[in-house]
């Protein structure tokens, strides 16, 4: 009794090389919990907002939002009025 080997099948194309595979790697879950109206909020945004299709996207809406609301103090003093120079008693002043 005789053993061969049998021939591996081809590919019409030609000997095909098996890809490794890439490994799949799922984002890290935390579970989060809502009560009834805070997920019906989150709903309402997705269903009002045309590019929120999850709650993660309406999350990252809301923060953008926030965000978008604090006002800006780069530059500004609170509760300080215009600039008003003396021109009387200025001693920089050039003569005109």
């Amino acid at each position: 009794m005789a053993i061969s080997k049998q021939k591996a099948a081809q590919h019409p194309a030609g000997i095909r090389k098996e890809r490794p595979k890439k490994p799949v790697v799922a984002a890290p879950r935390n579970p989060v919990q809502l009560d009834a109206d805070a997920k019906g909020k989150l709903d309402i945004i997705k269903q009002s907002q045309p590019d929120v299709r999850t709650y993660n996207d309406a999350i990252r809406f809301l923060f953008r939002q926030w965000k978008n609301s604090i006002p800006s103090s780069a530059g500004a003093f609170a509760g300080i009025g215009p600039f008003e120079r003396d021109e009387e008693d200025d001693p920089y002043r050039s003569p005109a």
